[in-house]
């Protein structure tokens, strides 16, 4: 009867099998993973416009969708001492490639005006 003292062996692996299926993770890919993967792939979109002034380089404006794309204008306008009347422009032309999803650009700050 030293059988019915001790569990089967069989009993606990039968056990263990059901706690490990209990503990296991949910299965990447859920609808909730979906959404997290996609607003992550949207803010990580890089943008580059090169920005010329009267046809000589300026300097490249990189951005993400996730930036504040009007403090980045500034910061562009600030850095290259460009005058006020230009940050406006450029927010649009920025705006505009983001809407038409067009990566890489340039533009002539002159013609903006």
């Amino acid at each position: 009867s030293s059988r019915e003292r001790s569990p089967h062996p069989g009993d606990r692996s039968a056990a263990g099998a059901g706690e490990a299926s209990l503990a296991s993770p949910p299965p990447s890919g859920s609808p909730a993973d979906a959404g997290k993967n996609a607003d992550s792939l949207l803010g990580s979109a890089a943008f580059q416009l090169e920005v010329q002034l009267g046809g000589a380089p300026l300097g490249t404006m990189a951005f993400r969708l996730s930036d504040d794309v009007e403090g980045a204008c500034g910061e562009f306008v600030a850095q290259h001492r460009l005058k006020d009347m230009f940050r406006d422009v450029l927010i649009t032309h920025v705006e505009l490639m983001v809407h038409m999803d067009r990566r890489h650009d340039s533009v002539d700050v002159l013609d903006l005006i």
